[in-house]
Formats: structure tokens, C-alpha cells, sequence
């Protein structure tokens, strides 16, 4: 009995002490419980019970009345433990008026009301956090109701009156900005801790030896566990609370917390969030619509808005997760690196057709010159009288003669008047008719080179394109329609589909790790082939597709024979031109046609991104 009584009266001491204490605003009975506990246990020799003597005379209780009223006292603490100070302040009434003459049972109904105090001072806390003013007011007003000289109570009831004595509240500006977020401001130093107590208290003992007082939700549970740590400073006590109990704390002011379990109702409920909208000038929307997908996949984001009319997110994410988010962005919009392509096209198109030969006539005339000659001058006599009445000196001369009939017109479609052989001599001359033989030498060559040089810039793993050519029309389809007079009112509605020919040049770099850069080709060429199906034409294509990886500043070169032609056409007389010395007796007529591409395209790094092999590690500061 002496034992408990020694328990009892110190704990109603303890908790006369910690009322007394100016602002705190979380009072629990487990702290001044583990206080108590911590005192009996090192040995400390407790004072003796305080007296107050009000004149009264004293009454005389007897033996059994005085174990009643300390029945109802350790009831009371109980209680208090159990965290029920209305149940406590009812036992301790009770004990006082059963024994009016022990102070400590009125002395611990005041600690117990106190105790209601604190609890409606927490509660008003709380539902203030939560946006509901009335429920924070009821609270408010039934604390002032238990205790209207509570300066805790007074301070936070003041709070109304002063707002409602003021003037109507003005809009806010547009140009005002929001408040910044709160900051605590522990005081500085580092402490060690070696403690064993339960978590609400610990979180008590540890916050307030840096200056911070804490306000606990009813949600953190009360289970003994060891704390020990080396010589840290407020962050990393924080840290190591939040770890420890498993719970998070939010700032209501410079020095005051609130602690509430770590859970996601909790999270969603006390922690603060911010609302940010984010530009990404120049993104395409599948792009815009990856970075929503971060916010919301990796940080967990339930509110994300993309307006891809203005390129920008406008995302709802707790505050400490923002300011990492932001780097993430950062850190992906300036891994891009940049690089222009030095593209020359070289096209070069070479003809060359000669003609060059004798072409033999596949048949011709062969005739005795004297005969030929006299049958000419007998059937013609009276011309050759007065050529040689003109000229005596001709008498006897045929071939001048004739020479001279042919010259004045006078003879026309004879062998003589086209060209012709003689061979033999005398009687026998004989003469070969030449009209129909003739001698091609013709040499025809052209060589056409065209140079286009283009410079791009183009993002990493982004595709550049080059088009070199026109866009042809192809009339794929037509439909009739009548109108409601005569047929000769009908109209035909061509469906037209034009199509690239030409050249179509597809590059897309790659950086890789030791600088080189792979190049993605795909090379395209098209043209009419000349024949056509149902009306449309049939179109050629040449496709070339590969990765080559060239160091930076070299170049890559494709060369192709786009088309190469060549024919030979021999006109005579079938192995005339075997015999020596009669090869140029057959015509030959030769035609070369090429057409060559080469493309040489060089890299070059305008803007280097990442040049490290990995990225900085960005830590959520939440599990």
C-alpha cells in the first residue's frame, strides 16, 4: 500500500508540473507516466506531498473511508494512463469528497481538467488542419468553457475575435504570390539520445530538446522502443523519429509540428501539397503526354493536366516531391544532344553514242564501161556532133565528151550520174555501181554532274528526312455524275494521288558511348518505269536500307548505279567485217548510258547532352 501510494502522489505531482509548463500544447499522460517511471527508477528520493491550508478544520475520516477515496484515486491514474482525463477528474472529485482532508485529489482533478484542456486544444488543432473552422471553434469553446484562464486557450480564442474586429478582407491581388512554405526553426546543436520509452513520448522528449513542440495525432500508437543515437543535429533526428515510429511530421509554424502516422489517408490528409505548372516549349504531344506519365507513374501524381495547346503540365504533387520532380525534367530536357549533318549529293549521268562504218548496199549494178559509152554517144549523136563542131580537139575523146553531156544536163539516169567503180582495163573495163553506199562518223558524248549540299540539325535518335525531286500525279480513280438536264450536262471528278519520285533520304543518328555515331539509313528512289496499268503508271524502286557508325567528323559514303545502259547495232554484210582489212566495210553504232549516285553525309556534335555515364540519384524524401 505505502508503495503505491509513493507511485500515486508522484505522479499527480508530475503531472502539476507539466500543467504548469507555459505553452505546450501537447500534454499526454504517457510522457509524465514514462517520467515518473524514469525518476523512481534512478532512486531519486521523491518531496513530500504539497499542503495547502485553507483554515478548514479537518475532518475525521475513517480507516475504511481513506481506502475508498484511494481507490478512486488510483482509478483516476488509471485512467489517465488509459488516456481518459474526464474519467480521471470524476475519481478524483469523488476521492476528495470522501476524504476531503488529502489536497492531492483536488490537485489532480485540476491536472486531469487540464488534461481535457490539452485533449480539445489537439482536437481543435487538428480539425483547423483539416479546413473544418467550425469543428476547430466548438473544440476551442468548450475548453474555454472548462478553463477560461488557460493562456493556451485564450491565445487560440483570441484568434475569431481579432479576425471578425477587422476589416472586410480586400481580394487578393493577381500579381500577389503564394506564401512561401513553412520552415521550422529548431535551435541549433547536436545531442545524443538514449532513451526507452513509448513512441509518443519519445517524439516529445526528442523535438523538444531542440525547441520544437509537437502536436500527435491519435493514429501514432504507444509501443515502448530503444532510441540511441550518437551526437546528430535536428534534420537528422527528424529523420531518424520518422524512421523509428514510422510517422511524418508536418510544420504548423516555426516551432510547432504536427506528427501523424505514416499512411497514405494520413498523407493525403495533413501533408501539404502544391500546385506547379510546367512549360516544355518545343515538345511534341506524345512527348508531353511521357512527361505526365512520369508525374503520375514514378511520383505517384493523382493530379496531372496536360494542355498541349500551351506545351505545359500543371501537376498537384506534395511539396518536397515537386522541387525533385523539377530536377527529374531537368535532368531529361537536357539530355538531348544536338547535331548537324553535312549531307553533298553528287549525281552524274554520262552518255556517249557513236556511228562510225560503211554501210554496203544489199544490191548493185555492174557494167562494161566502152559498151556503156558507145550505146550513150550512138543514142545521143546529135548532141556529140555539135559538141565536137564547138570543141574539134574533143574527136576521139569519149570519156570528155561524155563528161560534157553529163555536165550540160544533157544525159540524165544513166549509170554515170551517180557514183561508181572502175576496175580492169580496155574491152574489158568494167564499172560498179556506188549510189547506194554511205559512210557514217559520228561521235555523240555528254557528261552532266550535279552537286546539292545540305546542312541539318537534327535532335539525337531523331529522325532527319531529305526529298530530292517532284511530286508526280496519279489519277487513281474518277467518278461521273449527271445532272438533272440532258447528258451533255455530265461531269467527271477525278480522285488525284501524287507520289514523291525522285530521291527520299531518311537519316537517324544514334550517340553511342565512345562517341561514334551510328547512322540509320534508308534510301529511297523512285521513278516511272515507263508502262503503265489499267491507265496508271507503274512506278520503280530502288531501296537501300543499313547502320553505319563513323567517328565524329568523318563521313559516311553511299555510292549507286541508278541505271546503266549500253547497246551495239552492226549494219553490212554478215562477215564482211571478219576479213582483214574490211573492218570499217560494216557500220557500228554504240550507245553508253549511265547514271551514278553518291551521297556522303558527315556528323557533327553541335551540343553535347550527357557526357557522364549515368545520371545524379534523386531521392524521394518519402518512402
Amino acid at each position: 500500500m505505502t508503495r503505491r501510494r509513493s507511485f500515486s502522489w508522484f505522479l499527480s505531482v508530475a503531472i502539476t508540473a507539466a500543467v504548469g509548463l507555459e505553452a505546450q500544447p501537447a500534454i499526454t499522460p504517457s510522457s509524465t507516466t514514462a517520467i515518473a517511471a524514469a525518476s523512481l527508477a534512478s532512486g531519486q528520493q521523491l518531496p513530500s506531498p504539497p499542503t495547502q491550508d485553507n483554515g478548514a478544520p479537518r475532518v475525521n475520516v475513517s480507516r475504511r473511508h481513506r481506502r475508498a477515496a484511494e481507490k478512486l484515486f488510483l482509478a483516476g491514474v488509471k485512467a489517465i494512463e488509459n488516456n481518459v482525463p474526464g474519467t480521471a477528474e470524476k475519481c478524483f472529485l469523488q476521492a476528495h469528497g470522501i476524504d476531503p482532508n488529502n489536497q492531492r485529489y483536488p490537485l489532480s482533478a485540476e491536472v486531469a481538467r487540464q488534461y481535457v484542456v490539452a485533449q480539445l486544444v489537439q482536437r481543435a488543432e487538428k480539425e483547423k488542419l483539416l479546413g473544418d473552422k467550425d469543428a476547430s471553434l466548438v473544440a476551442i469553446e468548450e475548453a474555454m468553457r472548462l478553463d477560461p484562464q488557460n493562456p493556451l486557450v485564450t491565445k487560440y480564442f483570441d484568434a475569431p475575435k481579432t479576425e471578425a474586429s477587422a476589416s472586410p478582407p480586400a481580394l487578393r491581388a493577381l500579381r500577389d504570390k503564394a506564401a512561401p512554405p513553412i520552415i521550422l526553426a529548431p535551435q541549433k546543436g547536436d545531442h545524443a539520445f538514449h532513451l526507452r520509452a513509448d513512441e509518443r513520448s519519445l517524439i516529445l522528449q526528442v523535438l523538444n530538446v531542440y525547441g520544437v513542440q509537437a502536436t500527435i495525432d491519435s493514429s501514432v500508437i504507444s509501443r515502448r522502443i530503444h532510441f540511441d543515437t550518437d551526437e546528430v543535429d535536428f534534420a537528422e533526428a527528424a529523420n531518424l523519429i520518422e524512421l523509428a515510429t514510422d510517422t511524418f511530421l508536418v510544420p504548423l509554424d516555426s516551432f510547432h509540428v504536427f506528427v501523424a502516422a505514416d499512411t497514405k489517408e494520413n498523407r493525403n490528409k495533413y501533408e501539404r501539397y502544391t500546385t506547379e505548372t510546367i512549360y516544355f516549349p518545343g515538345l511534341a504531344n506524345t512527348e508531353l503526354a511521357d512527361m505526365g506519365n512520369i508525374a503520375r507513374n514514378v511520383f505517384g501524381a493523382e493530379h496531372v493536366a496536360i494542355d498541349p495547346g500551351h506545351g505545359a503540365i500543371t501537376v498537384r504533387t506534395p511539396e518536397p516531391d515537386s522541387e525533385v520532380l523539377n530536377e527529374v525534367y531537368a535532368e531529361l530536357l537536357g539530355g538531348r544532344s544536338v547535331l548537324q549533318l553535312e549531307v553533298h549529293l553528287y549525281e552524274i549521268d554520262k552518255t556517249k553514242a557513236t556511228n562510225v562504218g560503211m554501210i554496203l548496199p544489199t544490191s548493185t549494178t555492174i557494167f562494161n564501161v566502152p559498151s556503156e559509152v558507145k550505146s550513150i554517144l550512138s543514142n545521143n549523136a546529135s548532141l556529140v556532133n555539135e559538141i565536137l563542131k564547138s570543141d574539134p580537139a574533143l574527136a576521139g575523146n569519149y570519156e570528155a565528151i561524155l563528161a560534157a553531156l553529163i555536165a550540160s544536163g544533157a544525159l540524165t539516169g544513166t549509170v554515170f550520174n551517180s557514183p561508181f567503180a572502175v576496175f580492169g582495163g580496155g574491152l574489158t573495163e568494167m564499172g560498179l555501181d556506188l549510189s547506194g553506199v554511205s559512210v557514217n562518223m559520228l561521235l555523240n558524248s555528254s557528261d552532266a554532274r550535279s552537286l546539292d549540299q545540305l546542312e541539318l540539325r537534327v535532335l539525337d535518335q531523331e529522325d532527319a528526312t531529305i526529298r530530292s525531286g517532284e511530286r508526280y500525279p496519279i489519277m487513281t480513280s474518277s467518278f461521273s455524275s449527271l445532272g438533272s438536264g440532258s447528258s451533255s450536262s455530265a461531269s467527271t471528278i477525278p480522285q488525284i494521288q501524287y507520289q514523291d519520285l525522285g530521291l527520299t533520304l531518311k537519316v537517324r543518328p544514334r550517340i553511342e558511348l565512345n562517341n561514334d555515331v551510328s547512322l540509320d539509313l534508308d534510301l529511297k528512289v523512285s521513278s516511272l518505269a515507263g508502262a503503265s496499268l489499267n491507265n496508271i503508271p507503274i512506278l520503280a524502286n530502288r531501296q537501300y536500307t543499313g547502320v553505319v557508325s563513323v567517328r565524329l567528323g568523318d563521313s559516311a559514303l553511299i555510292v549507286s548505279d541508278l541505271s546503266k545502259q549500253e547497246s551495239l547495232e552492226l549494219t553490212g554484210v554478215p562477215g564482211l567485217d571478219d576479213i582483214p582489212g574490211l573492218s570499217g566495210a560494216t557500220n557500228r553504232q554504240d550507245t553508253k548510258d549511265i547514271m551514278e549516285l553518291a551521297i556522303m553525309i558527315t556528323p557533327h556534335v553541335i551540343r553535347q547532352g550527357h557526357q557522364e555515364t549515368v545520371g545524379p540519384m534523386l531521392l524521394l524524401p518519402r518512402p
